[in-house]
């Protein structure tokens, strides 16, 4: 689907009116959706709920605790369209700026979220020490990063697999 939500209005009832990039646009009920625990817990609280936001680069709602929903589910709940469970894998180049470095202690993979300038979305990449290392770099630098593999997307993430020939683009 990879459908942007362009703009989002709070509704009385905990629901929001949304319109999508295609022009599609409709009423959710969040309470249909979510459970008001956890990172969503604080969406209980009305004024919280209403500060809900467009953010472009996930091309999706937030709120400032960020807290958010994937633009796919959202879509194929105003759409009535089926949600795929992915999309096909395909083989790609991933380009962009390292918005985000995690590895967890003792881990054998580092995670990177790149902000890719093709797909316009976050990719996340997993990479053993030599190359989280070149993107810590690329990070540190404020470099864009190259990196080919095959492009996925299960449930709310896109995920590049298989990566290889990862490089600071210069």
């Amino acid at each position: 689907m990879l459908q942007d939500v362009l703009a989002v209005k709070p509704l009385t009832d905990y629901k929001l009116h949304l319109r999508f990039e295609d022009g599609i646009e409709g009423i959710i009920d969040l309470t249909k959706m979510i459970e008001f625990t956890g990172v969503f817990a604080p969406l209980k609280d009305r004024t919280f709920f209403e500060s809900v936001y467009v953010n472009p680069d996930l091309g999706t709602i937030q709120w400032s605790n960020d807290a958010d929903l994937d633009p796919d589910v959202l879509y194929a709940a105003v759409s009535g369209q089926p949600l795929p469970d992915f999309i096909e894998p395909i083989a790609t180049e991933i380009k962009g700026d390292v918005i985000r470095l995690y590895r967890p202690k003792n881990a054998k993979l580092g995670k990177v979220t790149v902000q890719d300038m093709f797909v316009k979305r976050q990719v996340q990449i997993d990479l053993p020490d030599s190359e989280y290392a070149i993107a810590t770099s690329a990070h540190q630098q404020q470099k864009l990063i190259i990196c080919y593999g095959t492009l996925i997307k299960k449930s709310r993430l896109l995920k590049l697999e298989n990566p290889h020939n990862l490089a600071i683009v210069s």
